[in-house]
Formats: C-alpha cells, sequence, structure tokens
C-alpha cells in the first residue's frame, strides 16, 4: 500500500455525486497496488474498461462517498466522471458531469446512459461493464 490515505475536502459537485468513474493511471501494478488498497479499506469497486478522448484505459466505479479515500490515487489524472442519481425511477439514466482534478472545473455532460456496443465505440469517450457487457455513454 503506497498512496497515502488523503482525507480531501470533496467539492460541491463531488458531494452531488451518486457515483464516480475513475483511472488511477495504466500501469499494470499501480492498478493492482489500487486494488489491493481498495481491499483493505474495504471500498467496493468495479473495474471498467473505458475510453477517454479515443484512449482506451482501465477504469473503476465507486460511491462518491469514498471520494476522500481515493483522492491521492487521482491526483494525476486530467478528470474524473461524476454520476448524478438516477433520472427517473427504475432507470439507468444519471446526470453526468466531467469534473477537472487540478482546476476544479466541472462541466455538465448531459446523461449518462446505456447504447448499443457500436454506438459507444464510435464515440471518443464511453464506457464498459465488463461484468454485465453493458456500454454508456454520457450525451
Amino acid at each position: 500500500m503506497n498512496a497515502p490515505i488523503r482525507f480531501n475536502k470533496p467539492c460541491a459537485a463531488i458531494l452531488a455525486a451518486e457515483q464516480i468513474i475513475f483511472c488511477v493511471g495504466q500501469e499494470e501494478e499501480r492498478i493492482a497496488r489500487f486494488h489491493e488498497y481498495a481491499d483493505v479499506l474495504d471500498i467496493p469497486i468495479k473495474p471498467l474498461v473505458g475510453s477517454y478522448k479515443g484512449q482506451e484505459e482501465h477504469s473503476f466505479l465507486i460511491d462518491a462517498a469514498y471520494y476522500p479515500h481515493i483522492a491521492a490515487w487521482i491526483k494525476d489524472e486530467e478528470s474524473i466522471l461524476l454520476l448524478g442519481h438516477r433520472l427517473r425511477k427504475n432507470g439507468a439514466t444519471r446526470k453526468a458531469s466531467l469534473y477537472f482534478v487540478d482546476s476544479g472545473e466541472t462541466v455538465p455532460l448531459g446523461a449518462f446512459g446505456g447504447v448499443d456496443r457500436d454506438t459507444a465505440l464510435a464515440s471518443d469517450a464511453w464506457t464498459h461493464d465488463p461484468q454485465n457487457g453493458g456500454y454508456f455513454l454520457a450525451a
């Protein structure tokens, strides 16, 4: 466990989010260390695969309440994806915003929801859940 626990005070956008999608870098060793870290702290993480600016990457989904525990892991990332509460009862669509780590700027992206594989892969920013096979976009 090489990364320190850093309890940053989350900004209003993070406090308003329900879930966060983020990367901890793309080096296999760092990803493995993050898995260990989350396991030790009993942080439920969901591994995902995604694309950001056309670059495929390993990413994770967590409840936003765990942000203070992962803040140190994302300090070198450009941005994280903030997902709000479901827009409809029984629906999978959520309000999405991109939070830029360095500046604290938040950019609304619209609704984040399921799409077919071809639609997702035609975009330069998508998320794939390998556990259920779903593809997602913010638009």
